[in-house]
Order: C-alpha cells, then sequence, then structure tokens
C-alpha cells in the first residue's frame, strides 16, 4: 500500500489596526504579526490620505516608526492605508489590505 501525503507549509500574517508612536516603549511601532517562515517577495507600502507613499519595507519583520520613511518628520495623527503583498509557500499571491492609525 502507497499513500501520498502533500504537507503545505503554514503561514499567517495579520496587521494590526493601531498604534501610538509616542516614545513610551508601548506599542511605539507599527508591524506585522504572525508565521511568515515561508512568506517571500513580501512587500509593504503605506499611504496617507492624500495618496503619498510614506513608508514601504520588504521584511515582515520590520517596523514603521510614525514618521516619514522611518527618517522624516513625524506624521500627524490619523488613519493611513496600509497594503501588503507577498508570495506565500507554493508562489501564490496573497495582498492584505488595512488602516493603521496613529494615536498620541
Amino acid at each position: 500500500a502507497q499513500q501520498v501525503i502533500d504537507i503545505v507549509p503554514k503561514f499567517s500574517y495579520f496587521l494590526p489596526n493601531a498604534f501610538t508612536p509616542n516614545g513610551d516603549g508601548k506599542n511605539d511601532v507599527y508591524m506585522g504579526k504572525g508565521y511568515f517562515q515561508y512568506i517571500s517577495n513580501f512587500e509593504m507600502n503605506i499611504y496617507n490620505r492624500w495618496g503619498e507613499r510614506i513608508y514601504t519595507n520588504n521584511s515582515p519583520s520590520d517596523s514603521w516608526n510614525g514618521r516619514k520613511n522611518n527618517t522624516g518628520e513625524r506624521c500627524q495623527a490619523g488613519v493611513y492605508v496600509v497594503v501588503v503583498r507577498f508570495s506565500g509557500p507554493r508562489g501564490e499571491k496573497q495582498e492584505i489590505k488595512g488602516f493603521a492609525t496613529i494615536v498620541y
């Protein structure tokens, strides 16, 4: 007897909806959470309400500190659009859209 077993690697990626980049050491950066060992071709973009891209990264373990491109001026409190694209363990393309709210 012979049986083929197909084991699909597990991955998950979740986006929070708010953070407080006020320097108190609690919830100061914005980054996704999950199990992303098998994720490839990762890209996260964050846009302000005028459609200007204010942050981008290519690693699921990088985070946004609430400043333009992580080095510029501090962004205003408010809602920002987040778009994450990546490939799953078998190359299937995934896209997650959400909102990041800055609260001071």
